[in-house]
């Protein structure tokens, strides 16, 4: 029951590590380029680790549902990772440049942002200013 629970513990973390994203960025590429692989190595060996997991288990079905599961999760991943590497590998590192700063409705600082990824292809975000108390 703890290989089980282990995988259901590693897919909601990929899950939501998937949706949220990293937690940093560096504005030094070469520093940014170098905590990016490491991120990525870290991730690809939770996957090896739960599909080691998952092999384990005895009953057929859990097996099938887990591994299925990380698939699932591992192809997103995986061409996000190209994606990745792609970007990183060149000596293009688009970065990204503020907008504007301002309060929404709630009260709270916002930056829009946004980054000129290929050609005529643009990301736009937003990220919520965290206040340190």
């Amino acid at each position: 029951m703890t290989k089980i629970t282990y995988i259901v513990l590693g897919i909601f973390f990929l899950t939501i590590a998937f949706i949220v994203g990293t937690p940093f960025e560096f504005l030094n590429t070469a520093v940014d380029t170098i905590a990016t692989l490491f991120l990525m190595t870290l991730i690809v060996v939770l996957f090896v680790f739960l599909f080691r997991l998952a092999r384990q288990i005895e009953k057929k079905y859990l097996k099938r549902i887990a591994v299925g599961l990380l698939t699932l999760i591992a192809v997103p991943y995986f061409l996000v990772g190209l994606y990745t590497i792609m970007l990183s590998g060149g000596n293009y590192h688009p970065m990204w440049q503020d907008i504007s700063i301002y309060t929404n409705k709630n009260g709270e600082k916002v930056i829009s942002q946004w980054r000129e990824t290929s050609g005529s292809i643009y990301d736009y975000r937003d990220r919520k200013v965290m206040k340190s108390s």
